[in-house]
């Protein structure tokens, strides 16, 4: 009990231990000169900042988005505070008679988060790329400071000291800086450039380790330098040289290498393409997106699917062609999408290859592969995985992971036994069929024909032929009343269609057909 409600308790975390250091912190602070204070609780917030938002970070991942949001917020505030402190403070750079530059500091904080929070809800579509949104941050924060040096100092600090405006003018144009070096790395990003991740290094450098090495050289209140010059510069010089050593890393081996994809037309072997065949022929690219299986975001190296789908079956659906008119082609057919686990996927062309689909080859976090789903399954070499935020619902884009082959078949010749035969069209039992065939032939077969992650459900045994329909409903609508499986809950099936899909299994029981091994889809 002890183990539950204390040691894996969530608020039993290494990172809380720092609050009691925190309020020494601040106690300390509160009796040293502005300045002082304002250096030592930064540089204790910006090692912070670096422990929870990289790659050792402690913090849970389902709350990394929002502590990485907040830490955020308060570096720009780190250069806010500095700003209205010193711009409303007395000419010779004492302290403002009223302490709003507090409340001040912390408002025109909140103006880029907010003003961008508005500008994504307006247009969602755009931003369904994590870089784009990083890249509008960028530039909002770049014309704010950019607003604040060309119009408001001007006018603020007119009659202050020069040196103290020197100052202000200073820690204004390394924000701009450090924020068109981000920019000008994304934008660069974005237009393919996979090498601009690295430009991105030095505005981070800036960012934990310059910043403030920046205001104690320039301040002109600053304390005691000690040799503060040279001293200063080789931090920065080291800093820097400790952020590219990760270039010189050799790459890790991952689990995707050696791997190769099959193709299949009909059930035929058309092709099998290597990885390195793969992106040798289709775009690679790196991006961030929402993953439904790890709820949260992600990061992949991935090739586009219809370049994917237009290396593995050109000369075998459309020989000759353009691969344009290759991947032209291809919308118009069927697949189907087998993974290693037996898990089954059949889309029309026109939906798996939207704009939007991707082959994840490996995991940009993890070089291994981070486990996925509740069994913490390997999901490499090869993972669907969906780009847009109006694409994330399994329903609709289902993410086959441990992907190892793709054939193009229509469904009544892939899976021939699992339709009610002689049923019309509005028969409950067709209406049930549709609902299986859309929710559960991923996973489940019928006359061995399906998936293989659940249990066949009509041979040698109908599932009606052994649990009670009431029980079969309650099962299918909620699993975990009954047992812990990877077997998902459709709270979305009311009565209606759960009695449509009793229909369909009662129709099957009478059409059983024992279907060889071999030829077993």
């Amino acid at each position: 009990m002890f183990h539950a409600l204390y040691y894996n308790n969530a608020w039993h975390h290494p990172l809380i231990c720092f609050v009691g250091v925190a309020c020494l912190l601040l106690a300390l602070a509160r009796r040293l000169p502005f300045l002082s204070a304002y250096l030592v609780v930064f540089a204790a917030e910006i090692s912070l900042d670096a422990l929870c938002t990289g790659a050792w970070s402690p913090v849970p991942k389902d709350i990394h988005r929002t502590v990485a949001i907040s830490f955020v917020v308060l570096g720009d505030w780190r250069y806010l505070l500095l700003f209205e402190r010193y711009s409303r403070g007395r000419p010779d750079g004492g302290a403002p008679a009223r302490a709003w530059y507090w409340l001040s500091s912390v408002a025109l904080a909140f103006v880029v988060p907010l003003l961008q929070a508005a500008v994504i809800k307006l247009a969602p579509g755009w931003f369904t790329d994590s870089r784009r949104v990083y890249l509008v941050y960028e530039l909002m924060f770049a014309c704010l400071a950019t607003v604040l040096l060309t119009r408001v100092i001007p006018r603020r600090m007119r009659d202050h000291d020069p040196r103290i405006t020197r100052f202000v003018r200073g820690v204004t144009r390394f924000f701009i800086v450090q924020y068109l070096l981000w920019a000008s790395a994304d934008i660069l990003f974005l237009l393919g450039n996979e090498w601009a991740l690295a430009l991105r290094l030095v505005p981070n450098t800036l960012y934990y380790a310059g910043f403030l090495l920046f205001v104690w050289w320039t301040a002109p209140d600053a304390p005691a330098r000690c040799g503060g010059p040279a001293l200063a510069l080789g931090g920065l010089l080291v800093a820097f040289a400790l952020a590219f050593t990760g270039l010189a890393r050799k790459p890790e081996v991952t689990a995707t290498q050696g791997a190769a994809l099959r193709f299949q037309v009909d059930g035929q072997p058309v092709a099998r393409v290597s990885l390195a065949a793969l992106r040798e022929q289709a775009p690679s690219e790196t991006w961030t997106a929402f993953d439904p299986y790890y709820n949260r975001e992600k990061t992949w190296h991935a090739l586009p699917l219809a370049d994917v789908l237009a290396v593995g079956f050109e000369g075998a659906l459309a020989p000759g062609d353009a691969r344009e008119q290759v991947i032209a082609a291809l919308r118009e057919r069927e697949f189907m999408l087998r993974a290693t686990d037996g898990y089954t996927v059949h889309m029309p062309g026109r939906e798996l290859l939207q704009d939007g689909s991707y082959l994840a080859y490996a995991d940009a976090e993890t070089p291994a592969w981070e486990p996925v789903g509740p069994q913490r399954a390997h999901p490499g070499p090869f993972y669907l995985v969906w780009r847009h935020e109006h694409q994330q619902e399994l329903a609709t884009h289902p993410r086959p992971w441990a992907l190892a082959e793709i054939d193009a078949v229509a469904f009544e010749r892939a899976f021939p036994h699992t339709v009610p035969t002689g049923a019309s069209n509005d028969a409950p039992a067709a209406r049930g069929f549709q609902s299986f065939r859309a929710r559960c032939l991923r996973c489940h077969a019928i006359n061995r024909e399906g998936g293989r992650v659940g249990p066949e459900l009509n041979v040698p045994q109908n599932i009606l032929e052994y649990r009670p329909v009431d029980q079969v409903k309650q099962y299918i609508r909620d699993p975990s009343t009954f047992r812990h499986s990877a077997m998902p809950p459709h709270p979305e099936l009311d009565d209606a269609a759960l009695d449509e899909l009793i229909a369909y299994f009662a129709a099957m029981g009478q059409r059983k057909r024992e279907v060889a091994e071999g030829d077993a889809h």
